[in-house]
């Protein structure tokens, strides 16, 4: 399932969005593997969300917990960082070959 909305808040556990159709505000909880990928968010950042559902039983009533399976926007790619003979153009490698 997946939920979009703008980042209000983000802790140790979990992110709380409020969703772009209903104005709702939701927590969504991440676990270790998912740290890294959360500590790129920046607050009152537009985010799309793939979630999972928990069922919770509390007091007699049946509740979700959502859960974040992998962060869909915005992608973040990690820099590249180039070598010194990488950064050169494919010309002046030819050209340095011909001498």
């Amino acid at each position: 399932m997946d939920l979009a909305g703008i980042v209000l808040q983000i802790t140790e556990t979990l992110i709380r969005l409020e969703t772009t159709d209903k104005k709702q505000n939701i927590d969504v909880f991440y676990t270790k593997a998912n740290r890294l990928a959360v500590k790129e968010i920046v607050i009152h950042e537009m985010v799309k969300l793939s979630i999972k559902l928990q069922s919770v039983d509390l007091g007699g009533e049946k509740l979700a917990r959502c859960w974040l399976t992998f962060i869909i926007s915005p992608i973040k790619r990690p820099e590249v960082k180039l070598k010194e003979e990488e950064s050169i153009g494919w010309a002046q490698r030819r050209m340095a070959g011909n001498k």
